[in-house]
C-alpha cells in the first residue's frame, strides 16, 4: 500500500517557499513523486530548489522550456515542466520525481 498525501499551503513569500521545499526535501526518499501546480509566478521552482538545497543540489533552474532537468546530489531530481495551452485557462504544473534506487 503507498502512502498518499495531499496538503494545501498558503506561502506568505519567496523565502517561506523555498523553506517549505527544503523541509519536504529532507523527508523525501527514493521513488517520491510530488506534484505541485499553480499559475506562472507562483514559486514552483523556488519550491524546487528547496528541495534541491535538502539534496545537495544548487542549480536548479526552471525547465519550462526543456520540459525536464536532471539534478544530481544525494538523490537524482528530476524536474518536469507541464504547461497546457488548449484551454482558456492554462494548467501548469511541476513534477519532482527522485527515483527508486538502482537495483543491483
Amino acid at each position: 500500500m503507498s502512502n498518499q498525501t495531499h496538503a494545501t499551503y498558503q506561502i506568505a513569500d519567496a523565502d517561506a517557499m523555498a523553506a517549505l521545499g527544503e523541509k519536504i526535501g529532507r523527508l523525501s526518499r527514493s521513488g517520491d513523486l510530488i506534484l505541485l501546480n499553480g499559475p506562472l509566478g507562483a514559486g514552483k521552482t523556488i519550491f524546487v530548489q528547496g528541495v534541491g538545497k535538502a539534496l545537495g543540489i544548487s542549480d536548479v533552474t526552471s525547465p519550462t522550456f526543456v520540459i525536464s532537468r536532471i539534478h544530481e546530489g544525494v538523490m537524482p531530481l528530476i524536474h518536469v515542466a507541464y504547461l497546457r495551452r488548449e484551454t482558456p485557462r492554462h494548467i501548469l504544473m511541476t513534477l519532482i520525481l527522485i527515483p527508486p534506487a538502482k537495483m543491483d
